[in-house]
């Protein structure tokens, strides 16, 4: 697990803890292979659509991006239902810090 340095709250979480399915995630979410995404017309309901334009300007997101969030995380907690949403959300937020900076190693204890 890695964190920012001094951050002190990227992960709290002790990696010799995580369950196997966990720990699968992680190795899910860290794979370094770049995914190219073609755009494709998709029918929703406008209830969707509708819920999705509330929540997308809350989180700083366009309502296609804000629907991408949802399925990208629904995706995650279906492949993995035993690990919590907060969880999965922080392993995200790590996954993008690694991405932007260069990552320290988390010292547990």
């Amino acid at each position: 697990m890695y964190a920012k340095k001094g951050s002190g709250e990227a992960s709290d979480i002790s990696v010799c803890l995580l369950t196997s399915a966990a720990k699968h995630c992680i190795m899910q979410l860290y794979a370094t292979e770049e995914v190219f995404m073609s755009s494709t017309a998709v029918r929703l309901s406008e209830d969707i659509v509708r819920t999705a334009g509330v929540y997308a300007p809350v989180n700083s997101r366009s309502v296609p991006k804000q629907i991408e969030h949802w399925i990208k995380i629904g995706k995650i907690a279906e492949e993995n239902p035993d690990l919590p949403y907060e969880f999965i959300k922080k392993v995200l937020v790590a996954r993008e810090e690694m991405k932007t900076e260069k990552p320290m190693p988390y010292v547990f204890g």
